[in-house]
């Protein structure tokens, strides 16, 4: 009987110490825990989205290229040639929606090119003469350096610049320095519905 339970014991004490070889032989193995933590936990994959930082400024003596991230400014002034200023233009803000001549314009012959977010640029003799943004669908980051744009209030418009308001032919008109515009009224909470600078086609 002594003899029967020794061997049932030996047994015993082999198979627990083949099962603790294995799960020795498991947490020593490198290949086996790599592949463990591969399938416990894989690695999120790198983002390779890339978005500019230069956002377009509306200034009275053509458009600025602004970098978001460090503020500084590249001038795109009126008299750029056609071609670099539709580049340079097009790279941050978007492609060209429309294009075309203006015949019939009291400034003479004008070449007009509609960006994304109601911005149009204008040229007479391949360089760049004016801008105009407004309209149902005007992006709102579309700013002055002071933060005027479309949908911006009289009452900010006064506080950012010295401004002349007046009713005229086109609606309640204002001149901002080399800048004018439209509010929708004369009040003061009335906003900004259009904004230009330089040579225009508005007929009056």
């Amino acid at each position: 009987m002594r003899q029967g339970l020794l061997v049932v014991m030996v047994m015993l004490v082999g198979c627990t110490a083949g099962g603790g070889a294995d799960d020795n032989q498991a947490a020593s193995d490198p290949a086996i825990n790599s592949a463990n933590v591969a399938l416990a936990d894989p690695a999120p994959a790198p983002s390779t989205t890339a978005v500019s930082p230069l956002l377009v400024a509306l200034v009275g003596d053509g458009l600025q290229l602004v970098d978001g991230d460090s503020g500084k400014t590249y001038a795109v002034p009126f008299g750029t040639a056609q071609d670099e200023a539709l580049e340079r233009i097009g790279k941050v803000q978007g492609p060209i929606g429309d294009s075309g001549d203006y015949e019939e314009c009291g400034a003479g012959p004008i070449f007009y090119a509609d960006f994304p977010g109601k911005l149009t640029l204008l040229f007479q003799d391949k360089k760049f003469a004016g801008w105009s943004v407004g309209g149902p669908g005007a992006d709102a980051k579309l700013t002055t350096l002071a933060g005027i744009g479309v949908g911006s209030t009289r009452k900010a418009l006064e506080a950012a610049y010295t401004a002349t308001i007046e009713e005229s032919t086109i609606g309640i008109e204002f001149m901002a320095g080399d800048m004018s515009g439209l509010l929708e009224s004369a009040k003061p909470a009335a906003k900004i519905s259009d904004l230009w600078a330089g040579v225009t086609c508005i007929a009056r």
